[in-house]
């Protein structure tokens, strides 16, 4: 499959026709993830996830939804509790990390001083 089918079946399972949906992609060149979704629906072609929240904020907007909250929040709120896969660090606000041995060993050289 590609995002084609995936569109399609949102479409059906929700039961709207390309007129009603509107697919969010970055990869749009022939050779993209993205490219085979631009027969299915219209297409919006973003290059981050910032600009995903944008639409979205427009298309509430338009819709007449309330934003619950703003573009920042939701970036803040995203990344608060986010790691780094490969390091395991937190990504949002700095974090304490726990104790170590080699800590209470500076602290004991401090006291002694």
């Amino acid at each position: 499959g590609n995002k084609a089918v995936g569109v399609e079946v949102m479409q059906s399972f929700l039961r709207v026709g390309p007129e009603s949906s509107l697919h969010v992609g970055d990869q749009f060149l022939s050779v993209g993830n993205d490219y085979a979704a631009r027969n299915s629906s219209p297409c919006i072609w973003i290059i981050s996830p910032n600009e995903t929240i944008k639409v979205l904020e427009h298309l509430l907007e338009a819709m007449g939804i309330e934003i619950p909250m703003s573009s920042a929040e939701m970036r803040h709120e995203a990344t608060e509790d986010a790691i780094d896969v490969y390091t395991g660090e937190g990504l949002g606000s700095p974090r304490r990390r726990a104790p170590t041995s080699a800590d209470a060993g500076a602290a004991s050289e401090a006291s002694d001083k």
